[in-house]
């Protein structure tokens, strides 16, 4: 920069009294390690899983000297005095000057973080965030950092680091952040490739679940079945496919069963399934079929 500034004023042509020289940062890329203890990553996750409202923390961290890659660790979380709503939060400016100043000593020197949650809006900062950690960053010694982080319900994250001793700033997408002992972003990979989704019900073109006035189960069905929707189950007359393809339901309009999915398989069977006698069926009253798949449900 020094050596583009000095090129750009050499070539100058004196028109003002002014010169300006901006120069956009970009093309440099670095990545940091953003590292939690159990205790801090609990704390912190407690704090916005179960507060409905806007949330603050101070983290208490120190910088691990000895990392191949500049890392930043969070030993815990403390919770200061605020007010808050459901979109803001604010130092309680009648209570927070005695608390500050009422802190053991490492505190101060410990201090590097300030973070808060969003709930279930978006992690991006606001005007007021910036201006808040304006503030707090002008009281971080030149030779230390600062993190600011935001977080809500769905796992999601905005962090800013201000490393002064590097004179380095690390974005969302140059931070990894991990708990002390493994990374969360694998963790959460390897745990998704074990999940099998369960068949069930699904719509046609749009259409709604289509039993023709029927619910249990807390839902409710809308009306003319759709012979697409297919059944997981076998024929035990525990839900409403079963029920409205009865034989002993009186009310049935198709004179058999419609071809059934099975769940290990996942095909549909080649052929429709006739019905058994009427007269080898008992009688199944709605109350009682409503009863019984509501318990199901």
């Amino acid at each position: 920069m020094v050596e583009e500034f000095t090129r750009q004023l050499a070539d100058l042509r004196v028109t003002s009294q002014t010169f300006v020289y901006t120069q956009k940062l970009t093309g440099y890329t670095e990545h940091a390690n953003l590292i939690y203890s159990g205790v801090a990553w609990a704390k912190q996750r407690m704090l916005v899983e179960a507060v409905d409202k806007e949330i603050a923390w101070y983290g208490l961290m120190e910088r691990r000297e000895d990392a191949d890659v500049p890392t930043y660790y969070v030993k815990d979380i403390v919770v200061y005095p605020q007010k808050t709503t459901a979109t803001t939060v604010d130092v309680d400016d009648e209570i927070y000057p005695e608390w500050y100043g009422n802190q053991p000593d490492e505190f101060y020197t410990e201090m590097r973080l300030q973070g808060h949650s969003h709930v279930n809006m978006a992690t991006s900062p606001s005007g007021t965030d910036r201006e808040h950690w304006d503030e707090l960053i002008k009281k971080v010694p030149a030779d230390s950092f600062f993190v600011c982080i935001i977080c809500n319900k769905k796992l999601e994250h905005f962090v800013n680091i201000f490393d002064f001793r590097r004179n380095t700033k690390y974005d969302t997408s140059d931070v990894t952040i991990s708990i002390e002992g493994f990374k969360i972003s694998e963790f959460l990979q390897d745990a998704k490739t074990k999940l099998t989704s369960i068949p069930t019900y699904s719509s046609v073109n749009g259409a709604g679940k289509n039993y023709s006035g029927w619910s249990g189960g807390g839902k409710t069905y809308g009306s003319s079945y759709q012979s697409a929707l297919v059944d997981p189950y076998t024929d035990d007359y525990d839900d409403p496919y079963d029920y409205y393809h009865s034989p002993a339901y009186s009310g049935r309009s198709v004179p058999s069963t419609p071809p059934k999915t099975s769940p290990k398989t996942g095909s549909k069977s080649s052929a429709p399934v006739a019905p058994a006698p009427k007269a080898n069926i008992p009688s199944i009253t709605s109350a009682a079929y409503l009863s019984k798949f509501g318990k199901r449900g």
